[in-house]
């Protein structure tokens, strides 16, 4: 940034994705914790993780009012 002379931002709707309950774990472990709730994850894109996550169509959809 301070080679182009741009300022630099944080832009929060650019965030990662939040994982809720399966922050911190390994794909193996939300299997063996939440087995049910990750098929229904993989199997469409407007389920959450367990635990307040967000879904993939609500991160799209945070991503594209950033954008």
């Amino acid at each position: 940034a301070a080679r182009l002379g741009l300022e630099v931002r944080i832009e929060d709707g650019l965030r990662e994705t939040d994982f809720g309950a399966w922050e911190g774990l390994t794909f193996g472990e939300v299997k063996e914790r939440y087995g049910a709730d990750l098929d229904a994850w993989l199997a469409s894109a407007k389920a959450a993780p367990t635990g307040g996550g967000e879904s993939f169509a609500e991160v799209a959809r945070r991503v594209a009012a950033a954008r």
